[in-house]
C-alpha cells in the first residue's frame, strides 16, 4: 500500500471526534439526525479500522519479493544439494565400477601373464626338443646318407663280376646260357667255358625290346675278358651291346653327371662313377654336390 495513503487512514483514526455542546433552539430538532450520523461515522470508522487492520495484516510487496527470493534460494539450494548429492551418488557408483574393472582386467592381466610364462616355459622346452630333434635329424642323416652310401657300394661290388646284355633277341625257349657264349664266340672270337658262367637269366625291360640278360661271371678275370671284346661284339652289328650291371643309385649318378654343362663325359668303373672335367677325371659319389666337387679339384 503506498505509505502515503496509509498515513493519511492512520491520522484519521486516530483524530478525535468533536461534538457540538451546545444545543441552539434551531439545532435540538436535529439531534436526532446527527446522533444518527455520528452513528454512522463510527460505523464507518470501525470498518475502517478492520480494514487498517486487514491491511496491516497483508503481505507487502518487498516483502512478497523477499519471501519469493527466500523461497527460490531455499529451492535452489535443495536442488544443488539434491543434485549434488546425485552426482556424488553417481560418481561413487561410477568409480566403484571402475575401481571392479580395473581389478577385473589386473586379474584377467596377470593370468594372461602367467599363460604367457608358461607357454614361453613350453615354447623354450620345445625349442630345446627342437633343436636336440633337429641334431638328431642331422646326426640321423648322416648316418642315413652313410649306410646308402656302403649299401649302394656294396650292391655295386656284389655286382662287379656282372654284365648285362642289351639288344640280343630274345626266342622262345631259349637256352640262354649257350646263346651268350654263342655271341661271344661269333662275334668277339671269346669261348667261355661253363664254369665260368655261375648265373645267366634274362632280367625285366621295356616291354617294346627283347629283355635284357644278366651274366653273373665267376670272378673279374672271366669278365674282363668278354668286356676287352665289347667294342668288338657292338661294331659286328645286330645292335648287341654289353654293358656292366651298374645299380639304380649310380645309374642316376650317371645321369646327372651327363647332364651337367661342366661334365664332357660319365661312365662306371670297377664299382665307381667318374666324370670328364676338362683334362680331368674325377670320381663321384651318390650324395656329392657336382659343382662343389668340381670347384675341389681344381
Amino acid at each position: 500500500m503506498n505509505p502515503d495513503k496509509r498515513k493519511s487512514i492512520d491520522t484519521f483514526f486516530k483524530a478525535p471526534v468533536k461534538m457540538n455542546t451546545r444545543k441552539s433552539s434551531q439545532t435540538v430538532s436535529s439531534d436526532k439526525d446527527k446522533d444518527k450520523e455520528n452513528d454512522i461515522l463510527a460505523l464507518i470508522r470501525q470498518d475502517l479500522r478492520d480494514v487498517k487492520e486487514r491491511l496491516d495484516q497483508t503481505v507487502k510487496r518487498d516483502e512478497i519479493e523477499l519471501l519469493i527470493n527466500q523461497i527460490v534460494k531455499t529451492f535452489v539450494n535443495e536442488c544443488k544439494k539434491d543434485i549434488e548429492e546425485e552426482v556424488k551418488t553417481r560418481v561413487q557408483q561410477f568409480q566403484s565400477s571402475y575401481n571392479n574393472e580395473i581389478q577385473n582386467l589386473k586379474e584377467k592381466i596377470q593370468a594372461i601373464n602367467l599363460e604367457n610364462e608358461n607357454l614361453l616355459t613350453k615354447l623354450n622346452r620345445c625349442e630345446h626338443e627342437n633343436a636336440a630333434l633337429k641334431q638328431r635329424v642331422k646326426e640321423n642323416e648322416g648316418k642315413i646318407t652313410k649306410a646308402l652310401i656302403q649299401s649302394n657300394h656294396n650292391e655295386q661290388y656284389s655286382r662287379k663280376t656282372n654284365i648285362k646284355i642289351i639288344g640280343l633277341k630274345e626266342e622262345r625257349s631259349e637256352n640262354t646260357k649257350e646263346v651268350v657264349k654263342k655271341v661271344f664266340l661269333e662275334k668277339g672270337g671269346i669261348e667261355v667255358e661253363d664254369n665260368e658262367i655261375t648265373a645267366v637269366h634274362r632280367i625285366p625291360g621295356r616291354r617294346e625290346d627283347h629283355r635284357p640278360i644278366l651274366i653273373k661271371f665267376r670272378n673279374t678275370d672271366a669278365k674282363s675278358k668278354v668286356m676287352r671284346k665289347r667294342r668288338m661284339i657292338k661294331e659286328a652289328g645286330g645292335g648287341i651291346r654289353l654293358v656292366d650291371d651298374v645299380t639304380k643309385m649310380n645309374t642316376e649318378l650317371i645321369t646327372r653327371l651327363k647332364n651337367h654343362d661342366k661334365i664332357s663325359g660319365a661312365w662306371y668303373f670297377n664299382s665307381y662313377v667318374y666324370g670328364q672335367h676338362g683334362n680331368k677325371r674325377i670320381r663321384f659319389d651318390i650324395f656329392d654336390d657336382i659343382n662343389s666337387k668340381i670347384a675341389m679339384s681344381v
